[in-house]
């Protein structure tokens, strides 16, 4: 007759239980890190009442200049484009929709990084 191994059973037991563990503490940090990640990509996502789009008087604002000003680096950038066929680096991220323009929160931080960088000039 064979002997029961209780050290075999304990020991199969404990690598259970560990494997259950560290699989719940590695779920839940990677959840973290791609929240935080939402987070830190999104610089007004904080409000309730985020909204990824701003209208030309809104991003005027938001980089403190007029809206004719705004209007006159969207006009710029596109005259650029159709003179020579393409635009070097970004181009300011707007979309028109039924005749208004609208400027990507998002894409507005990438291209006031961008600009900045290049130092460009309107």
């Amino acid at each position: 007759m064979k002997q029961f191994n209780y050290s075999a059973v304990i020991s199969s037991l404990i690598l259970g239980i560990s494997i259950v563990v560290a699989s719940l503490i590695i779920q839940n940090g990677s959840s973290d890190h791609k929240s935080k990640l939402i987070m830190d990509s999104n610089f007004d996502r904080s409000d309730s009442d985020y909204k990824p789009l701003m209208s030309v008087t809104e991003a005027a604002e938001y980089l403190g200049i007029s809206e004719y000003k705004l209007k006159m680096i969207i006009s710029s950038e596109q005259q650029t484009l159709q003179q020579f066929g393409s635009y070097s680096g970004k181009m300011m991220p707007y979309i028109e929709l039924e005749n208004e323009i609208y400027i990507s929160k998002a894409g507005l931080t990438a291209w006031i990084e961008e600009a900045t960088l290049q130092r460009k000039e309107y």
